[in-house]
């Protein structure tokens, strides 16, 4: 059960654009929106999925407003096959999740061009990894409740981001955190003060700061 617009390995190819507007659904299993005619998705009283899962190059508008848990994986990109301006989202200009306190599974966040504020205030534990990735005109990413990631986090290839503040996160099974290239060196504060554990790797690449 659950919504579903496509799969996760197939696109669904309606000939007009969509707008998903459920304001009652409080909560749901599967949350598979995979189009890129989905242009706003309004979910305002969803609290808890099971997955979901959400990919359209031309979504402009989301609202996740009560959104507490995800049980499985969450992602959230636009991508039609690269990385590239004409093949990724750049409409979409703000993801705010206030209420999402834990996923369980895997947190990805990746090809959103337009994305110039990211606000995940109440994020405290995902249980798989964290991504970010493609978010190329964010300048300041911030997780101040973020304590605990048990796999990988990887924050890389966001071009504008200055500063990275993840001040409560005390343990992750890596880290590789990276600007785009070294032509895009504008990453020059990274906070993580309560860090004491890293089970692998932990990888700083074109960084600006000292």
């Amino acid at each position: 059960g659950g919504l579903y617009v496509g799969t996760e390995t197939s696109k669904s190819s309606p000939c007009k654009k969509l707008s998903i507007d459920l304001p009652h659904l409080t909560q749901a299993t599967n949350v598979v929106l995979y189009s890129d005619s989905i242009k706003s998705i309004s979910l305002p009283s969803l609290k808890t999925a099971s997955r979901i899962y959400i990919n359209s190059i031309h979504l402009e508008n989301i609202d996740l407003s009560k959104l507490e848990k995800v049980e499985g994986d969450f992602t959230l990109k636009g991508n039609n096959g690269g990385s590239a301006l004409d093949v990724s989202n750049n409409v979409l200009t703000i993801i705010d999740l206030p209420q999402l306190k834990t996923i369980y599974g895997n947190f990805t966040l990746e090809n959103l061009w337009g994305v110039r504020n990211v606000q995940l205030t109440s994020l405290s534990a995902i249980n798989g990894a964290l991504d970010i990735k493609y978010i190329r005109t964010v300048k300041n990413i911030s997780l101040p409740s973020l304590t605990q990631v048990d796999g990988a986090v990887n924050i890389q290839a966001n071009d504008a981001m200055t500063h990275l503040s993840i001040p409560m996160l005390k343990k992750a099974s890596s880290l590789n955190i990276a600007s785009y290239n070294l032509y895009s060196i504008n990453l020059l504060n990274i906070d993580m003060k309560a860090l004491e554990d890293i089970d692998g790797t932990f990888t700083i690449q074109f960084f600006g700061g000292k």
